[in-house]
This record gives C-alpha cells, structure tokens and sequence, in this order.
C-alpha cells in the first residue's frame, strides 16, 4: 500500500510539473501596428493598457502649439519590444530655437532666414549629420548680438598708418 501511495504522487508531481501553467508565464499584451503618441495624455492612456510589444513603428512627439507636451515617458515602462523604429521628434529643442530667434533682436530678412531652417529642422531626423549642422548654425545665429553696438573708432588714416608700420 505504501508502495502505491509512493507512486501516484510521483505520478502527480510529474504530471503536474509537466503541463504548461499559464500562471508562472507571463502574458504578452502586443499592440499590432504603428503608434504616434503627440500628448502627455496620450502617453498615459497608451501606457495604461500595459503593453509589453508594439509591432510597427512608435512615434513620440508633440506639436509647438500643443498645450499638453509630453514631460514624462514613464507609463511607458512596460514596453519591451519595438517591431520597427523609434522616433524621438525632440520638440522641446525646437520650441526653445524658436524663442531664441525670436528673441534674439535680429534683422528681418535674417530672423526669416532662421525660421526657415529651423522649418527645415522640424521634418529631419534628429540623428542626422544635416540636423546637427541646422542646429549648431541657429544656435550660433540665436547667440549673436544682434541689438548690441559697440563704439567704433572710424579713422581710415590712423588704420593706413597701423597698416604700414606693421608691414
């Protein structure tokens, strides 16, 4: 008797060991397709629903006038794959050049100039080499002294004679 009790719970510890527990693996709650997410409201409903996979493209970005900006991807903590790419549309920079060219006091023709590139600006990849380039020429264009004058000491015989004794 004690043989046969032996047996059926090896029996039963085999059996229940070998099926599959739903319980102890976790569910893969997948979105399938793309996501743009252009809110901060936007981030909080996606992320509540718990996904752990999105199949296409995610897309996080806002627009200038948007009165809700995505501050904080948080919600979004339960994502683990991503079929296709990642767009990181860095908003907050864009909004911040366009202060500082409007800010910066600059001629007409030049804060145009500036408001174009930075148009250019908002459709490329932020990665990209031309990007970097756009920004470093509207940032160096923001931090000139557009207003400021300084006074000038105009006296073409006093610089031809400085000319002509150092040469």
């Amino acid at each position: 008797m004690f043989k046969n009790y032996i047996a059926l719970l090896a029996f039963v510890c085999i059996i229940s060991c070998a099926t599959d527990d739903p319980i102890s693996e976790p569910v893969a709650n997948v979105f399938d397709g793309d996501v743009e997410l252009l809110t901060q409201q936007d981030v909080e409903d996606f992320g509540a629903i718990g996904y752990t996979e999105i199949t296409g493209n995610l897309v996080i970005s806002s627009q200038l006038d948007n009165p809700d900006p995505i501050t904080s991807l948080v919600s979004l903590s339960t994502l683990e794959i991503i079929g296709d790419d990642l767009s990181l549309n860095p908003v907050f920079e864009i909004t911040s050049l366009n202060k500082a060219i409007m800010k910066a006091k600059m001629p007409k023709n030049v804060q145009t100039k500036c408001l174009s590139e930075l148009k250019k600006l908002k459709s490329m990849s932020p990665m990209s080499a031309e990007a970097t380039v756009v920004r470093n020429y509207l940032d160096w264009m923001t931090e000139l002294p557009w207003h400021k004058k300084s006074e000038v000491d105009i006296d073409l015989t006093k610089a031809l004679n400085i000319l002509d004794k150092d040469h």
